[in-house]
């Protein structure tokens, strides 16, 4: 808890220590910020126990009272427990020194500051017998062992032998096994740069491949190191080396051991070519007669040189590498490639690739609890033994085949899983007796045993009489119990973040989700398992070994061989999207030809590195397709008086827009950056005024028919013969282009359903868009737009300088701006709440800004939401709806009106807003409502007549109209 308020600066709230020149409001404010984090960390009994503290030194203080014991039994208590600490060979080394480190800091508590003294020769003392070699190798050598020495000599050295038996030792001999503890601590990672000198050697080896030259793969026997391990050998070739002094040395015939854990120098190797090897005062020199070849400096008892390669062009990027089999294994995990290596699978020993945002994006979860001791799951002798089962849906996005669920099945035995895409839950049986068929008849086994949960998919009468007649014995989870069906429920969630990690990395839209969970169900299956201790699941199941060299990256770049004429392209582009079952071939995506159409083929040729559905953002401006028609033109002398005159009033006319109330209300409504206007000098022609208008916008037809505005040329009429005439008499003037039907306008999404005759408005990606920029993402839904404990006023707002500037930090007028433009466009829903926060964005304060995180929330929760126009069934029908709200506002006791007018049922005209004179009664403001309604109306009248006249429902206005006027009906 210390560290965390050194971290936020706000520590000194506990130690008082602050210079004389801090103000009190700052102290205030530090005291303020240090209580809130320590009481926002404390469980709910210890707050009840220090409930009472008002300062946050106080509170600081009832905790060391409350949870450092400082009497004499606990410290002795405490001293005793240290001096006889022994190392517990059951826990990890790790375990270990936490809880070494926990000692020590709890006897600190007591009073005792010396106790580091004696920390180290306890340890020491705590190490077993069995690790002497290690206790040797950190005790001789150095002039004085502290604590840190200690603890990195036990995580750094092998864990003991278990035998006593005489190693053969062909990289170093027996007697030198402090030496091979030594060579594992001198560093935790591969150094590609570093060789160490070793008598022992028999021949010069290394881990890395990308650094031999003229490389023979050959299988040369193993490798018996001092601990007992075998390191096989995979070939030989030869290094050039370059020491600091610049001398080049070419060690032949290096052993590659892909296995070790560092570059071993040879020094019966470099015998033989004729060098010797002297050493003194801490440096091993290599001779060669008189000539020195190189040093090698002592390090830990170890003598290391550093060297650099002479051939860089001749090494493989093992990260390019690492990389591309991590992608092509649907994005598999570092420890999955080293298993697969171990096996044999894959010859090039991995190393860490680059980071990955697919994984991040694909695969984060929420931090796991601590997992408490559970029974194991029933075991399973061979396949088909036991068998889970779930199913996972429904997804909003449909498949191209109209699929919303998939079936998961799991062989517990080699954790192969089977998953079959289904567009409705009770397709489930089906699916699940076709496969029992199949897999009993391919394997020769007998399904026993299938494990589900409660759903109504598989508690149905057709399953049940499927288990009885083939005697399969069924386990069912308790209701409201999904854990105990665990391995199912993971087996959902793995196959699905590799889907989501192949759709990111692809650019694929989310409906091609079959597609890869198809993928990812294959990939699953030829990847090493964690409860099968890196086993393969197809490795079991078929008892067999896997061929990994047909996977490629999904979604990349795909070339199949096409039998067209002779004179056509031999091959046609495709986007690769899977394996078909039960074909030695790729699924394949003809994404120029219209509609989803695959093509199977084997004869295909793979670009990895290409990926045509992922947009590509341009790095350089060179890499913008910038069409332009400007020429350069010089502008004449005699013009320069005219230009001034034009310079005047173009200043004018800047000074005119920037004090214009209408603009400032467009920027702030469309969030967009103000253009400054740009007048030409003079205009002399067409071409001219092009060349020098405004840059920000189009310089030609054709670029402005891409940009996201050209989408505003819209036409309607009820007429399709007049739109045609329209089109036509345009066409003869410009050069046109028919887009088909308007899908989007304003930033609103047109959805039409042709079959239904409706029209369905939303701003759902504007939504999305705005809660990115304000972080509001991954919020939890709210089921209002302001919530009624909400009560704002002007009171609330900033009033100390320190207030203020927190709450300059805050882009509060910039989100208003924001959804002001989505309630006047599609969302009348929130037109009362826009109302109600816009009204203090001059000063807007931390409960204001709440309040709009509330209404951000609401959006979260409502994304889908917008305005629906269907056919009116019985005529065009306007129809009105009014309220007000007396007195809500705080400050100024004025009340709301608020009204909606809906054509055929659809909203078309919508206010929610203060009213301009304060009403002394609600029977007042809802007359005032009234007649802006009324005002409305008869507006709005003009647009459907002829027709019936428009009519209000009243609701609690009828006691009101009824007080003046009597009954009312239509108007």
């Amino acid at each position: 808890m210390k560290g965390v308020l050194i971290q936020q600066k706000v520590f000194k709230a506990i130690d008082g220590k602050y210079a004389d020149t801090v103000s009190d409001d700052k102290k205030l404010e530090n005291d303020e910020y240090a209580y809130s984090s320590i009481i926002l960390n404390l469980s709910d009994s210890v707050i009840r126990k220090v409930g009472k503290q008002e300062s946050a030194k106080e509170l600081w203080k009832k905790l060391e009272e409350l949870y450092t014991e400082t009497s004499l039994p606990s410290k002795l208590f405490l001293l005793e427990n240290f001096f006889k600490y022994k190392l517990d060979l059951s826990k990890n080394i790790d375990e270990n020194i936490d809880d070494f480190t926990k000692l020590i800091q709890d006897i600190k508590l007591t009073g005792d500051k010396n106790i580091d003294d004696y920390s180290p020769i306890v340890l020491l003392n705590a190490i077993p017998e069995t690790y002497g070699n290690v206790k040797a190798a950190i005790k001789y050598g150095r002039d004085n062992v502290n604590l840190e020495t200690v603890v990195s000599g036990l995580k750094n050295c092998r864990k003991p032998k278990k035998n006593d038996s005489k190693d053969t030792a062909n990289v170093a001999d027996s007697d030198e096994v402090y030496m091979i503890c030594d060579v594992n601590s001198v560093s935790s990672s591969l150094n590609i740069n570093e060789w160490l000198i070793d008598s022992g050697c028999t021949y010069h080896m290394t881990p890395f491949r990308e650094i031999l030259t003229n490389y023979k793969s050959e299988k040369l026997g193993s490798v018996s190191m001092a601990n007992a391990k075998i390191c096989d050998v995979y070939g030989h070739g030869d290094v050039c080396l370059i020491f600091e002094n610049g001398f080049k040395l070419t060690l032949k015939n290096v052993r590659h051991v892909p296995d070790l854990a560092h570059n071993l120098i040879s020094c019966s190797a470099l015998e033989e070519e004729g060098l010797e090897g002297k050493w003194g005062k801490g440096v091993m020199k290599i001779m060669k007669g008189s000539l020195t070849v190189f040093k090698a400096d002592r390090k830990r008892n170890l003598y290391i040189c550093s060297v650099k390669y002479e051939c860089h062009t001749a090494f493989v990027s093992k990260t390019t590498t690492s990389d591309l089999w991590h992608k092509r294994l649907g994005h598999i995990s570092m420890k999955g490639l080293d298993f697969l290596h171990k096996n044999g699978i894959l010859k090039e020993k991995p190393v860490e690739f680059d980071f990955c945002d697919e994984c991040v994006l694909g695969k984060q979860r929420k931090v796991h609890f601590p997992s408490s001791p559970s029974p194991k799951p029933t075991s399973s002798v061979c396949i088909l033994d036991y068998v889970h089962a779930d199913v996972w849906g429904p997804s909003n996005i449909e498949t191209h085949g109209g699929n919303r669920y998939f079936l998961s099945v799991i062989d517990n035995f080699s954790r192969k899983v089977f998953v079959f895409l289904m567009k409705h839950k009770s397709e489930a049986f089906e699916k699940f007796r076709n496969w029992k068929t199949l897999v009993e008849n391919q394997t020769g086994q007998k399904l026993k045993a299938l494990r589900t949960d409660n759903g109504l998919e598989f508690c149905n009468q057709n399953f049940s009489d499927l288990c009885k007649e083939f005697g399969i014995k069924r386990h069912k989870t308790t209701p409201d119990t999904p854990q105990q069906n665990g391995v199912a429920e993971r087996m959902n969630k793995t196959p699905l973040n590799k889907v989501r990690c192949l759709l990111i990395s692809s650019g694929l839209p989310k409906i091609f989700w079959g597609e890869a969970l198809l993928t990812a169900a294959y990939l699953i299956n030829r990847s090493p398992s964690v409860p099968l201790s890196g086993k393969i699941p197809e490795c079991i199941w078929t008892d067999s070994d896997v061929n990994l060299s047909s996977l490629r990256i999904f979604g990349c770049s795909a070339f199949a061989l096409s039998h067209g004429d002779k004179l056509d392209p031999r091959s046609q582009k495709c986007v690769f999207i899977g394996y078909p079952d039960g074909v030695k071939g790729y699924r394949l995506w003809l994404r120029s030809q219209p509609g989803f159409k695959v093509l199977i083929s084997r004869d295909v040729i793979f670009n990895e590195s290409e990926f045509p559905c992922l947009s590509k953002t341009p790095k350089k401006i060179e890499d913008y397709n910038i069409e332009s028609t400007f020429n350069k033109v010089e502008k004449p002398i005699e013009d320069n008086q005219q230009g001034e005159e034009n310079r005047v009033e173009t200043e004018t006319e800047n000074e005119n827009l920037e004090t214009s109330d209408n603009l400032n209300h467009y920027l702030l409504a469309r969030d967009r950056e103000r253009r400054e206007p740009r007048i030409p000098a003079k205009l002399r022609d067409f071409q001219l005024a092009l060349n020098t208008k405004n840059l920000e916008e189009p310089t030609s037809y054709n670029e402005a028919l891409k940009t996201p505005e050209s989408e505003k040329w819209l036409l309607a009429s009820p007429s399709v013969t007049l739109i045609a005439e329209l089109q036509n008499s345009l066409c003869k003037n410009f050069e046109m282009k028919n887009l088909g039907n308007a899908k989007k306008i304003l930033g609103m999404t047109i959805e039409r359903d042709r079959k239904n005759f409706t029209i369905f408005l939303n701003q759902k990606s504007y939504v999305k868009s705005v809660l990115e920029k304000f972080s509001m993402t991954n919020s939890k839904s709210a089921s209002v737009p302001l919530a009624a404990h909400f009560q704002l006023c002007k009171d609330q707002s900033p009033k100390t300088d320190s207030e203020k500037a927190k709450m300059e930090k805050i882009p509060y007028s910039n989100a208003i701006g924001s959804v002001m433009y989505l309630m006047v466009s599609t969302r009348p829903d929130i037109a009362y709440a826009v109302s109600c926060l816009s009204r203090f964005m001059s000063n807007p304060g931390t409960t204001h800004w709440e309040a709009l995180k509330w209404l951000f929330r609401y959006l979260n929760g409502s994304n889908n939401s917008g305005i629906k126009f269907s056919k009116c069934s019985e005529g065009v029908k306007l129809m009105g709806y009014v309220d007000s709200n007396y007195a809500n506002d705080r400050d100024s006791r004025r009340s709301t009106t608020s009204y909606v007018f809906t054509l055929c049922g659809a909203c078309i005209s919508w206010k929610s807003q203060l009213q301009n004179i304060v009403a002394l009664s609600t029977t007042e403001a809802e007359y005032i409502a009234i007649t802006e309604a009324f005002k409305e109306a008869l507006w709005l009248e003009g647009f459907v007549t002829p027709g019936p006249r428009s009519s209000f429902g009243y609701d609690d206005h009828l006691r009101s109209a009824t007080f003046g006027f009597g009954p009312i009906g239509d108007c």
